[in-house]
């Protein structure tokens, strides 16, 4: 095997393997903060990528390609607040929660996914990629969208770091994790906060959308829903290592 045709099975996995690790990223923030998974998380994606498309599409609005990727991660935002109101919120207090937001989530990716085709259609779609050409370095060549897309995955990975460990919300919400009694007694807001990492969750949903619409073969609709999660809740423990919300030091103040 020669080094270009290596480079690019490397590439390939690199490229992917960030596609996951954003989309578990959602998965943990959900999962270390309410403690439940989220099964409507690939159709978000699926939404996500329906909404970019009618924001930057040729065939559709036809806006710039970042501006229409910030106002996507808004309305997704959104979204996941809804979604944490409908879903979740009516049912946390319930012994059974984790089995009832398995059902619920179920249901809503259901919903959703008929939702999508009665509203976009069956027919594929797809975003402008990120960047036209190629890097070249010698015999190897990277394309650029691919480029810019792990830079903005790295930093998207990072800044949700230092946010949960730096930034006064997300301390308070890592200390919701942890005690959710003694947070409500200290007066803090504690759905708000259920819900910001719900809206959290699906703002980096995007630059997932964007990849996948341009994957060589891509997931079925009627499996999105199911495939997504299963395959990235893989990546939820060792991203849970760095991003955790249930780390021993959490100091509110």
């Amino acid at each position: 095997m020669d080094a270009p045709t290596l480079f690019s099975i490397m590439q390939g996995g690199i490229v992917l393997g960030a596609l996951y690790a954003l989309m578990a990223t959602g998965l943990s923030l959900v999962w270390t903060t309410l403690g439940i998974f989220n099964f409507a998380h690939g159709t978000f994606i699926a939404l996500g990528a329906y909404i970019a498309w009618q924001f930057s599409g040729a065939e559709a609005w036809g806006l710039p390609l970042f501006p229409a990727i910030v106002l996507t991660s808004a309305v997704m935002f959104a979204v996941g607040v809804l979604m944490h109101f409908l879903l979740v919120k009516p049912f946390e207090r319930r012994a059974d929660v984790v089995l009832i937001s398995v059902i619920t989530t179920l249901a809503a990716s259901a919903i959703l996914e008929n939702g999508l085709l009665l509203i976009w259609g069956p027919r594929s779609k797809q975003i402008p990629p990120l960047g036209e050409g190629e890097i070249a370095l010698g015999q190897i060549s990277l394309a650029t969208s691919e480029g810019i897309l792990l830079v903005l995955v790295l930093a998207i990975l990072l800044g949700i770091g230092l946010f949960l460990r730096y930034a006064r919300p997300g301390r308070i919400m890592r200390a919701v994790a942890q005690n959710r009694e003694a947070a409500e007694l200290l007066g803090l807001n504690v759905p708000l906060y259920f819900a910001i990492a719900f809206g959290l969750s699906q703002s980096d949903v995007p630059l997932q959308a964007q990849r996948s619409t341009h994957m060589a073969t891509p997931i079925p609709p009627p499996m999105q829903s199911v495939a997504m999660p299963r395959l990235a809740s893989r990546f939820c423990i060792s991203n849970n290592r760095v991003l955790s919300t249930r780390a021993p030091e959490a100091p509110i103040g």
